[in-house]
């Protein structure tokens, strides 16, 4: 069986436990099953480094003229 994650990012990487448990508790019931909840590495700042990646990848083989 595959277990997927769910990975909390941002503000609410400043309290994991207490974030992935309530996320948890609210998810139960709701779907077929409840994904393991983690906290992002990066904290508050995933969120900007994944724009980032996603913006560079996007123009990635952009050529810009002025």
């Amino acid at each position: 069986m595959l277990r997927t994650a769910t990975t909390l990012a941002g503000q609410l990487t400043r309290q994991p436990e207490f974030s992935g448990r309530e996320v948890s508790r609210r998810l139960m019931g709701r779907l077929p099953f409840t994904p393991r909840i983690v906290a992002a590495r990066l904290g508050a700042d995933s969120s900007l480094v994944g724009i980032g990646a996603l913006t560079a990848e996007h123009v990635r083989d952009a050529t810009y003229l002025r």
